[in-house]
């Protein structure tokens, strides 16, 4: 990997399907704020030099005291790029940072999203464990890392893996054992070696094992509050690619108090919510169409049964993009941007 940070190689905010989780995270939120309302909230990330949740976060849910937290090489920059007055820049490693805030910062609840440009590994489960462990209820914490499967998977030059060099048993060294599902288990080959999962399949493994162990988490963490159980929803299981897989997991903290608040924020996502009543695993891999394409394709949604008529309205307008990459399209055209130049 690149030792250059991210934020030199290209623009946060250029990127499609990152733009279109935005919206979906931000959209269970919008619609929770109507009963829960955010007012009392802060929120904790890694704004980077672009601050693209931040701004949503301010905007949308009008959150006005925001941490980010930034490496100590790059925070005066980060001190600079700070879109609003709210925004504190804290450097420093973000377990550290987190573990030193004033405890009357953690008696307010929090909207947290840990965007790492890297994998999981244990500095990332230390962090998540100190957000589990002090965020309040109707707390949403969120975290991003790599999701391919090279990033974890061990090479040995015989090709003979043991079960832990798997992909799936390096996550399970991080989370445990308890947290990976069962359709996920390394098989053994009957050759002394163990047959690792498909690559396409393991980011939809690694979204299911981080939410496990989240909710695991504060399940054995048994807080309460007012006398009741506080218990984890996962509300996300994204997968987005702009060039690299990247994974983003999360979910709320609730009581009984607010649970169904929770549970019917997120079945008003279609994108979002499966069939047996909780969140579904959603891929974002589009393509990125032009302004003219996207008025084009605009004008033939929505449209009503299997999408063969927007295909067939897609074509008769000109449209050249593959069909996958149309249907695609119909999916998530309502969260779908498109970047244009301008002169300042």
């Amino acid at each position: 990997m690149s030792g250059t940070p991210s934020f030199e190689r290209f623009d946060y905010l250029l990127r499609t399907n990152k733009h279109i989780e935005r919206k979906l995270v931000f959209d269970v939120l919008d619609s929770a704020a109507q009963k829960i309302g955010f007012g009392d909230h802060w929120y904790l990330g890694f704004g980077s030099m672009w601050f693209g949740d931040f701004r949503l976060a301010h905007r949308r849910l009008g959150i006005d005291s925001m941490v980010s937290v930034e490496y100590s090489d790059y925070a005066s920059r980060a001190e600079f790029n700070r879109p609003f007055a709210g925004v504190t820049v804290e450097p420093g490693d973000c377990n550290v940072v987190m573990a030193n805030m004033a405890v009357e910062r953690w008696s307010k609840p929090v909207i947290a999203w840990l965007d790492y440009d890297g994998h999981l590994n244990d500095e990332v489960v230390k962090d998540i464990d100190i957000i589990l462990s002090r965020a309040q209820p109707n707390s949403v914490v969120l975290i991003t890392v790599n999701g391919a499967r090279g990033t974890y998977r061990v090479r040995k030059p015989d090709g003979k893996i043991e079960k832990q060099e798997t992909s799936v048993g390096v996550v399970a060294g991080f989370l445990g054992d308890g947290s990976i599902p069962t359709r996920f288990e390394p098989q053994p080959t009957g050759k002394g070696t163990f047959r690792d999962i498909p690559e396409a399949v393991f980011p939809e493994f690694l979204s299911e094992a981080i939410a496990s162990y989240m909710e695991h988490q504060v399940v054995t963490g048994a807080r309460e509050s007012n006398g009741k159980r506080i218990k984890f929803i996962p509300l996300y299981r994204l997968h987005h690619r702009d060039g690299a897989d990247m994974v983003t997991v999360g979910g709320a903290l609730v009581t009984d108090d607010t649970e169904a608040i929770w549970l019917d924020s997120l079945a008003r996502q279609p994108l979002l919510y499966g069939e047996t009543g909780q969140t579904s695993y959603c891929r974002l891999d589009l393509v990125p169409v032009t302004v003219k394409e996207k008025i084009a394709l605009d004008g033939c949604l929505p449209d009503i049964g299997d999408g063969t008529e927007f295909l067939a309205a897609a074509r008769a307008c000109g449209i050249a993009l593959a069909d996958a990459e149309l249907t695609k399209y119909r999916k998530f055209y309502r969260h779908f941007p498109v970047f244009v130049e301008t002169t300042m």
